[in-house]
């Protein structure tokens, strides 16, 4: 059964969703002995359902209008699109309690996202993306720590990027303002984690800053023997 919401109160859940640091989460898993010894709970977005072991699956959009998305992909309306299509084939076949944004008949397993009752308590109803439903029912969870994998939105090889990461870093501040530690591969863009310590926090680029972390914060600032260029730091602005 889906677990009600603070049912899980103290524990450690993991998001696992189909970007590339879901590789981490493989990789981590198979070291500790698989996935219990990485979470108490996990939970698979979307097609990650049919790749990882899971507690809950979630997958929140509305699965009338995918079916049409993929009729139309399918009839040559618009571009093909595999993995939708993979995607709804698994979810027809999946036959335990799953949460989605509404049940229709014809998905028996599916149940509805307690949405009321996640607004209620985060007071916030901005979820623009199946991630940030699932964080935000793990936060309602009262949890010690939330791992987010395969979140990553952007990378720094591509032109675009999924829309749907600035969504997931608010939520992630709220688990924060609530002593929710919230963990991520070093690997992912989320939070900024696969960038270089040299260029965090922003507009230090003449000095080395370390943090040590506390009850109290220790900052020491190093001054660089040399800054960087002006063509250095043009790249780099052009990278974001």
């Amino acid at each position: 059964m889906i677990p009600a919401l603070g049912a899980l109160e103290g524990k450690t859940i993991a998001i696992v969703a189909m970007g590339g640091s879901s590789a981490s989460y493989v990789a981590h898993a198979s070291s500790n002995g698989g996935r219990h010894g990485v979470a108490d709970f996990v939970i698979a977005i979307n097609a990650m359902g049919g790749v990882i072991l899971h507690d809950l699956l979630i997958a929140m959009d509305d699965l009338r209008v995918q079916e049409e998305r993929v009729r139309a992909a399918e009839a040559g309306e618009t571009a093909p699109a595999p993995a939708l299509t993979g995607t709804m084939q698994f979810l027809k076949t999946y036959d335990r309690p799953w949460l989605t944004s509404r049940a229709w008949d014809k998905y028996p397993a599916a149940q509805e996202m307690p949405m009321q009752e996640i607004f209620e308590d985060l007071q916030t109803a901005y979820m623009n993306n199946t991630v940030a439903w699932a964080l935000a029912w793990a936060i309602c969870q009262k949890p010690a720590v939330i791992q987010i994998w395969g979140a990553d939105f952007s990378y720094a090889d591509r032109h675009g990027a999924e829309a749907g990461r600035g969504c997931v870093e608010y939520l992630c501040g709220i688990a924060h303002a609530r002593d929710i530690t919230i963990q991520v591969p070093a690997e992912t863009s989320l939070m900024d984690a696969n960038v270089p310590d040299e260029y965090k926090p922003y507009g230090y680029d003449s000095e080395d800053i370390s943090i040590e972390w506390g009850d109290k914060v220790t900052v020491t600032r190093t001054p660089r023997e040399t800054i960087p260029t002006g063509v250095q730091m043009a790249e780099r602005y052009r990278r974001k």
